[in-house]
């Protein structure tokens, strides 16, 4: 089975990853809600075009030939020479700076994966990997307990799929997923635990997200919400009709605020202050008519991507238990380019600790 190529952008290696909000055909309220709808039916009918997002840490590798020996390397998607050479165990302290926790774990992935190299050739073969040191794991690192901002029980490595990273200028690389033989990557996870069970980790593939209950969406929409417009207006309307009132989804309109600081308007600063009670024309340094619907309809657009993500995902469950517990699901070949649900965890994301590099 051979998965579809499709632009990926999520995490280390590959950036962001678009929100329901960022998808292209979404540009109005009425929109938003019609994709969370579109999207519950199609997680019914197909499980397996989802997956269930990890939060983990992104552990990267690719095989490379380094000092003549083919050895698999870490790669971040940075265009710092040694990502771009490969990341090799004994260049990690070098690459993440002493005492950094990618010190301790990437040390592990590349001792499980290269200890099973002579096991796993043919499958690399397969993948084409074997010859190509652009195509690498999408995958991230999960140690039990809190290894970033979710908790879990086991270590696990959960390989998302592959992707080719390239050189498209002087000083950037981008990475996208590229197609791939699924038999070859189940064999090849198959043929890796006994090595991943003596550094004591599981090795997954995707994590599908199943239905068990339909989502509540009219429950979420039918909440009220005020927001205080000034200090002596406030305007209170359930979700669905602030919705209504979003005509056109502000897109990449900057807001200057009263800080001097300059935001989005969708963004989680106009989210948690409009939520928390803030006043409009006390957050904003110019409280024009058209700067205080922007800042109102850019919270209404998070509010509901938060709620009703929410409800979609605590209508799944998984493997790793109910989804709603986990970070949200990616789901893919619905739109055009692939996009993540995360409810809560848009806001709870903000409380990482582990230090990016």
């Amino acid at each position: 089975m051979v998965e579809h190529l499709q632009q990926l952008a999520e995490g280390g290696a590959a950036g962001h990853m678009a929100h329901p909000f960022d998808v292209e055909s979404v540009k109005s309220g009425k929109d938003l809600v019609e994709l969370f709808g579109r999207a519950a039916i199609y997680l019914a009918k197909n499980p397996t075009h989802a997956s269930v997002k990890i939060d983990g840490i992104n552990a990267s590798i690719r095989l490379a030939t380094v000092d003549g020996v083919k050895q698999f390397v870490i790669d971040r998607g940075s265009n710092k020479p040694l990502d771009v050479r490969g990341v090799t165990k004994a260049d990690l302290e070098s690459r993440f700076g002493p005492g950094h926790g990618m010190i301790e774990r990437g040390g592990k992935v590349l001792d499980i994966f290269n200890s099973a190299l002579p096991a796993i050739k043919p499958e690399l073969q397969e993948l084409g990997m074997l010859n190509n040191p652009n195509v690498m794991f999408n995958m991230e690192y999960v140690a039990g307990g809190k290894t970033n901002v979710q908790e879990y029980q086991d270590n696990f490595l959960a390989i998302h799929g592959l992707l080719e990273i390239m050189q498209v200028s002087p000083t950037k690389r981008t990475a996208t997923e590229t197609s791939f033989n699924k038999d070859a990557l189940e064999r090849l996870l198959v043929k890796l635990q006994p090595y991943a069970n003596k550094q004591g980790f599981k090795v997954l593939h995707a994590v599908i997200p199943m239905q068990s209950k339909l989502p509540d969406f009219k429950a979420e929409l039918n909440k009220s919400y005020t927001v205080n417009i000034s200090p002596d207006v406030q305007e209170t309307k359930p979700l669905k009709a602030w919705l209504q009132g979003v005509s056109m989804l502000p897109r990449n309109m900057s807001l200057k605020l009263s800080t001097g600081k300059k935001v989005e308007a969708i963004s989680k600063d106009v989210f948690q202050n409009i939520m928390n009670g803030t006043p409009v024309s006390s957050y904003l340094a110019e409280p024009l008519p058209q700067n205080v619907k922007a800042a109102v309809d850019g919270f209404v657009v998070y509010l509901a991507t938060m709620k009703l993500g929410e409800a979609l995902l605590n209508s799944l469950d998984s493997e790793l238990g109910p989804v709603g517990s986990q970070e949200g699901i990616v789901i893919r070949g619905l739109t055009p380019k692939p996009f993540k649900i995360t409810g809560t965890f848009i806001i709870r994301g903000l409380d990482s600790a582990f230090a990016k590099a």
